[in-house]
């Protein structure tokens, strides 16, 4: 079992990796509204699609890793820039990779959402044919007694 201090230590290390991990959500909000801004000003037949892209996921996987980038090129050895740096390329990674497979599996989702309604639809369909079939037959069955 592990001890207080042990324990203690882990759940300040988890704060301050989260603290940086919201640092670098704001970062990549404020650099996707500048971007968004910027673009809005450009009177461009392309600013609509590049708009629609940076406001993807994957818009959002390109931004967060330019920010990491540039905070890694910075001349600046301190440990909370490196911490923040690994933050925005680790959370680009991530991000890139979610992307990537909710485009991949999102004929698969459908495809197993639609089998699954399907199997509802149909066993819905049997049990209710079920049910007709034996509430009919306990009407025919009240019938015969009450007129016998």
């Amino acid at each position: 079992m592990k001890s207080l201090d042990q324990n203690k230590d882990f759940l300040i290390h988890c704060a301050k990796t989260a603290g940086y991990r919201v640092v670098a959500e704001q970062i990549t909000l404020a650099t996707r509204a500048g971007i968004v801004a910027a673009l809005l000003s450009i009177d461009s037949k392309y600013t609509e699609n590049a708009e629609k892209i940076i406001s993807s996921a994957f818009g959002k996987a390109l931004v967060q890793f330019g920010v990491s980038m540039v905070l890694h090129q910075l001349p600046v050895d301190n440990p909370h820039v490196q911490a923040l740096t690994y933050e925005c390329l680790v959370s680009s990674i991530a991000t890139g990779e979610g992307a990537v497979l909710n485009a991949a599996f999102s004929g698969v989702q459908d495809f197993v959402k639609n089998k699954i309604l399907s199997i509802k639809d149909d066993s819905f369909a049997k049990v209710q044919e079920s049910l007709s079939e034996s509430v009919e037959e306990e009407i025919v069955q009240h019938a015969k007694t009450v007129s016998v």
